[in-house]
């Protein structure tokens, strides 16, 4: 998933109903679809493809409305990391604070997680959408559909998903505190998935 607006790109609210989701996505198809609109709609008419892929799915709907609540909350998602996830999983390991100088900055970080003095003092448990990719549910994977390019992934064979972890964030954590999620990855690579505490 993305943290793109879906909604905005079809123009409905969070409350729609998946007729009215299609019928939007129908509508919005024909008006940017490139044949009738051109090459420089190509981008515009991928989201719109993108945005009824997950809104008209019920579960991922559901992941990304919660992605979106973590947003509002204060959970935000850094830059994009190709994640070959197979099993559940994981095994949270909360380093000691860096300095800000030598640390992950945010724009390393897969992940940031914005605590308020009193959460970071009392500890809190938090769920955190964890982003991987993983294979095309429509092409299995292999980015063909009929020997065509697969719309859903657009070729590539993989999706982007989320997987949802529950951390328990320690009484006293401190600002710059990086929480290490290692990741079981296809065949033997692994991956950390890294999340910086920051306490406001």
């Amino acid at each position: 998933m993305s943290q793109k607006d879906y909604y905005k790109i079809l123009g409905v609210s969070r409350e729609t109903d998946s007729k009215e989701i299609r019928d939007a996505y129908r509508r919005l198809a024909k008006k940017y679809h490139p044949d009738k609109a051109g090459p420089e709609a190509k981008d515009q008419f991928q989201d719109l493809q993108e945005a009824y892929e997950v809104l008209s799915n019920p579960d991922k709907r559901s992941s990304y409305d919660r992605m979106l609540r973590d947003k509002e909350r204060g959970i935000h998602f850094g830059r994009k990391a190709p994640i070959y996830d197979s099993s559940p999983w994981y095994r949270a390991n909360f380093r000691r604070p860096f300095s800000r100088r030598y640390g992950p900055s945010r724009a390393h970080a897969d992940l940031i997680l914005i605590l308020s003095q009193e959460e970071a003092q009392e500890g809190r448990s938090v769920e955190v959408d964890i982003p991987y990719y993983g294979p095309c549910p429509h092409c299995g994977g292999s980015g063909e559909v009929w020997f065509f390019p697969c719309m859903a992934c657009f070729g590539e064979g993989l999706v982007r998903e989320r997987r949802r972890v529950r951390l328990d964030i320690p009484a006293g954590i401190e600002d710059g505190s990086v929480v290490e999620i290692p990741i079981q990855t296809i065949g033997s690579i692994k991956r950390l998935i890294t999340i910086l505490i920051e306490v406001r």
